[in-house]
């Protein structure tokens, strides 16, 4: 930092600190209603799924599965900001309960074919497990709450990877508000999320049970005959919430210009 005054100038350091926000609860359900975030079920309005959880027989055989979803500031950020620690913790971007992401008012979440034709970038974005082989759980696009996905779970986790993608984006054909990062001299907020990059993000499972923190399809599924762990994670209603964390850096402003800085 450079510090300038009367008396002259003088330059000053500072420590960088990184340290990842919740900075928002996406949750990802099957119909109007069935939010497992019960304090934010008015945001659906009268909207509904229509879907296999409903009892549409041909889409519970495909596996063809539609889940409504939402993306509201997360309650964690008043608890940091709360904490009143500006030397060591970064300001979040988002507004604690502040709506970001509502399916019920984006019409594009319920209709594949207005979306455009995709380009070969976007047709290879995917929640895919890793290795060469590793199994898919879906296809990032078309950015709709369609899921071709056997297992409910891991369908709620490509449509919240979806609103994820959205809301951490500018300028993206969907109707929603953009994550704001925060940002000014001596803060670096979070970039977009990228699928499958815990640099960018991590998902923390808050419903219907809680968990650690990681990227969804972080491990491949175990061999035919062996108990997947991720069976657990099944709710019986269909509705999932997580925590979406981004990674946030900051040092103490001490001065009125930032010269240089380095590390992650």
């Amino acid at each position: 930092w450079l510090r300038c005054s009367i008396d002259g100038c003088s330059t000053r350091t500072s420590v960088k600190y990184r340290h990842y926000v919740p900075d928002a609860v996406v949750t990802a359900y099957p119909a109007a209603g069935l939010s497992p975030w019960t304090e934010v079920r008015a945001l659906d309005g009268t909207a509904d799924g229509g879907t296999y959880a409903k009892g549409a027989g041909t889409r519970a055989t495909t596996g063809l599965r539609f889940k409504l979803a939402q993306g509201v500031g997360s309650p964690g950020i008043a608890w940091i900001e709360a904490l009143n620690l500006p030397t060591t913790v970064c300001d979040p971007g988002p507004t604690p309960l502040v709506p970001y992401y509502s399916s019920a008012v984006d019409p594009m979440w319920r209709r594949p074919g207005v979306q455009g034709p995709l380009t070969l970038r976007h047709a290879l974005r995917a929640v895919r497990e890793p290795g060469p082989l590793g199994a898919l759980w879906g296809p990032l696009y078309p950015r709709t709450g369609f899921v071709q996905q056997a297992q409910d779970y891991r369908a709620g986790a490509v449509a919240a990877q979806r609103v994820a993608d959205i809301v951490t984006r500018r300028n993206q054909p969907h109707v929603y508000r953009a994550l704001p990062g925060g940002g000014g001299r001596g803060q670096w907020p979070p970039g977009a999320v990228v699928e499958g990059d815990a640099g960018t993000h991590r998902w923390q499972l808050l419903a219907p049970r809680t968990g650690s923190c990681g990227v969804f399809a972080g491990s491949a599924t175990p061999p035919q005959g062996v108990v997947d762990p991720l069976g657990r994670n099944v709710s019986a209603s269909g509705a999932y919430a997580w925590n979406l964390w981004r990674p946030y850096r900051c040092c103490r402003r001490r001065g009125q210009w930032l010269l240089h800085h380095w590390g992650n």
